[in-house]
């Protein structure tokens, strides 16, 4: 696409181990390609989602590619930023009690299990699960699970169900997943299955950080003016903004909305004639 269509700013997005997998090798051969097409200047970095505004741990490797014939020299990563309460993306808690005695079902069993066990070392740490907002990584083997105080661990197609709020006393709700990498989801058509719309969220770049790195490249491409573009999650107007799309309504219409068959189109023409007329017996 960018050697048939030479825009003038490109991103490109991969896991965090790009550049030391297989030696680097994989790193080596996508920077000589990028190189090969000429005209460019990249620059490579790692971002990490709870950074630049949203408390979620996503580091990834980021390429961004200006094209020489109109690039401004100004372009350069954006600093981090202080991470927002994981309670401003959160729908509201349910009592403590439920919280506290809540887990997953019998039959998921490494989740069940890396729910018991994370809340026993907790509370041996003199912390409180249902009152304190701890997120683990349920779906895990048991030997590699983590957790989180105030901050998602990173959200992957592996982990489409998912993770456990322990002030919750439940998996995240997709809704929440989705404010989780700057996404509005009242803004947001829904056309695949709960599975599917997970591993889509768990394959996806964060909005925010796409953000603000387009805030930067933009100018130095010249494409917008310099300084014309707002940087919404450095002034906290982006975040407010998700905060108030919050609703226990919204989040049982997405799922309602989400598996509701579609509505069949009324019969026309022909059709309708065929189906309008009498049965003979």
């Amino acid at each position: 696409y960018i050697d048939k269509q030479r825009p003038k700013v490109f991103v490109l997005e991969n896991v965090r181990g790009l550049q030391s997998i297989n030696k680097g090798e994989y790193f080596k051969a996508i920077m000589e390609s990028l190189e090969q097409l000429g005209g460019y200047n990249i620059t490579v970095g790692l971002m990490d989602t709870k950074q630049h505004g949203i408390p979620h741990h996503r580091v990834r490797t980021y390429i961004v590619g200006i094209r020489q014939d109109v690039d401004q020299g100004t372009f350069s990563f954006p600093e981090p930023i202080p991470c927002s309460s994981i309670e401003r993306f959160l729908e509201c808690r349910p009592s403590r009690a439920f919280a506290s005695r809540s887990l997953p079902p019998a039959s998921q069993t490494n989740a069940r299990k890396n729910v018991v066990d994370t809340k026993r070392t907790l509370r041996r740490q003199g912390s409180d699960p249902a009152e304190e907002d701890i997120i683990i990584d349920c779906d895990s083997t048991p030997r590699f699970s983590k957790w989180m105080p105030g901050v998602s661990p990173c959200i992957t197609c592996g982990r489409k169900n998912g993770h456990w709020v322990t002030s919750r006393g439940r998996r995240f709700l997709k809704t929440e997943m989705m404010r989780l990498q700057g996404m509005d989801p009242t803004k947001f058509k829904v056309v695949v299955s709960d599975a599917k719309l997970g591993h889509q969220l768990g394959n996806t770049m964060s909005v925010n950080v796409l953000e603000r790195l387009f805030c930067r490249a933009l100018p130095a491409a010249g494409l917008v003016r310099p300084n014309s573009l707002c940087d919404r999650w450095a002034d906290g107007s982006a975040v407010k903004s998700l905060a108030a799309t919050r609703s226990a309504a919204l989040a049982t219409d997405f799922g309602r909305l989400r598996t509701a068959p579609p509505k069949r189109a009324p019969p026309s023409g022909i059709a309708a004639k065929a189906a309008k007329a009498p049965r003979r017996s």
